[in-house]
């Protein structure tokens, strides 16, 4: 209303939340309820009439529910039984919609009237828009995969927002329905070793991410991960060889060698390729200063050289060695077996990249699909691949078994497919339109 002449300028209808009894109607009173309008507070009352019966009547399994509780109501006055009345008393949320490259959710079931609660799981795969990409001398780091005056164009693809974990790799592990070859489901040290991987105060175990996983293994995972979800498996893997050894005291299975083909047009999931994960660890454009930063989700380039090993500058964005058993805060005390947060941490601890990607820079080494030859890093290609041949496997982002130089966006690393170790994990992709 205006102020000045008091003409009525804008209406818009009342949004009045649920009627709430003030005052309870008996048999020679009427009652009273009110409802508040939740954008200008206004409150509407009415009256409740007299109550025509002695005693309210409803039946024992006919509840009332909303968000906050249950109620019985009584069927010839609509009065809340106050008896009755009671907050709901959920059990376990039930996850009904894995999140994936879309919101997932999840719902839990009130055990006394069967309200049903439902919350969106958001989703764990962020899609990265591709380009072609000219390599340039980088002011802070070296060029990594986009070496100066390499041209490079890549696919849009999707990439997990963390890295595999030790429950995710379980899951489908332990279906022997999938995993005939019967590789171990928690092959991780910090479940071999607890008392020596002591998880920090605050995280939980199974949130760590997986590692002591093969190169072989990790693309048997994903295969497995695909058909699971109905998606076309990425990898042919013949002649798997598996071996039984004993680690840390206790029984683990592992592929030791196989021969892998991949066809990346397939739609399921696989491990990224050397230059997707350059790209997507720098922040995939190349026209943001965060692309010449050090560490992906570090937020200046102002920090020690990134050859240093003890760096303050990735304690924002990542776990390593110097800061891995001290909250995570860069210090010179060198971490031990059995002291709290000795190991992995759990995914998602650290700052984000702009792409909202966690943990590239520390945490875990993750494998990529590449074989390792420092040679054709200087080709012009679509989609890279690596190279033909080669022994070796590429090995990306630093661990918190390492200094700060290996987390470092730029460095390169690689390791024989077959072995593994504590601080060597996996993050997941797929191809997309």
């Amino acid at each position: 209303v205006c102020s000045i002449c008091n003409e009525l300028i804008e209406k818009k209808e009342h949004t009045f939340g649920d009627w709430e009894i003030t005052t309870k109607p008996t048999e020679t009173a009427q009652g009273l309820k009110e409802r508040v309008c939740s954008v200008c507070g206004y409150v509407e009352k009415r009256n409740i009439a007299e109550t025509s019966h002695k005693e309210h009547i409803f039946a024992e399994e006919e509840w009332k529910s909303n968000v906050v509780k249950h109620w019985h109501e009584c069927s010839e006055c609509n009065n809340v039984v106050e008896e009755s009345e009671a907050a709901h008393s959920f059990g376990s949320w039930t996850v009904t919609k894995k999140p994936t490259t879309e919101d997932g959710e999840k719902e839990r079931i009130c055990s006394v009237c069967s309200y049903k609660e439902t919350q969106v799981i958001p989703k764990i795969f962020l899609k990265i828009d591709g380009g072609t990409i000219t390599g340039k001398e980088n002011k802070t780091n070296d060029s990594g995969v986009f070496t100066k005056g390499r041209e490079i164009t890549l696919s849009n693809f999707y990439m997990s927002k963390y890295e595999v974990t030790k429950a995710q790799y379980k899951e489908i592990m332990e279906d022997t329905a999938l995993n005939t070859l019967a590789i171990t489901a928690d092959p991780s040290y910090s479940s071999l070793q607890p008392e020596s991987y002591v998880i920090a105060d605050g995280e939980e175990d199974s949130e760590r991410p997986v590692e002591n996983v093969t190169w072989y293994d990790a693309v048997y995972f994903c295969n497995l991960l695909s058909q699971k979800e109905g998606l076309e498996p990425v990898y042919t893997i013949k002649n798997p060889e598996t071996e039984v050894i004993s680690d840390a005291g206790k029984s683990v299975t592992y592929i030791k060698n196989a021969t892998v083909t991949a066809d990346h047009t397939k739609n399921g999931y696989r491990l990224p390729t050397e230059a997707e994960w350059e790209y997507a660890a720098r922040g995939g454009d190349p026209n943001l200063d965060g692309w010449d930063y050090p560490f992906s989700g570090s937020d200046t380039a102002d920090e020690a050289k990134y050859t240093d090993s003890r760096n303050s500058g990735l304690d924002a964005a990542g776990w390593y060695y110097y800061n891995t058993c001290n909250g995570g805060i860069t210090s010179t005390e060198i971490p031990s077996s059995g002291k709290e947060g000795y190991g992995a941490h759990q995914v998602g601890q650290k700052k984000h990249n702009v792409l909202g990607l966690y943990d590239m820079s520390g945490n875990v080494w993750e494998w990529c699909y590449d074989l390792y030859d420092y040679s054709t890093a200087q080709r012009s290609e679509n989609d890279p691949t690596g190279p033909d041949s080669g022994s070796y496997r590429v090995k990306r982002g630093g661990s918190w078994n390492n200094g700060a130089y290996d987390a470092s966006v730029c460095f390169w690393s690689c390791f024989n497919p077959s072995e593994k170790g504590n601080s060597l994990g996996f993050r997941l992709v797929r191809s997309a339109d």
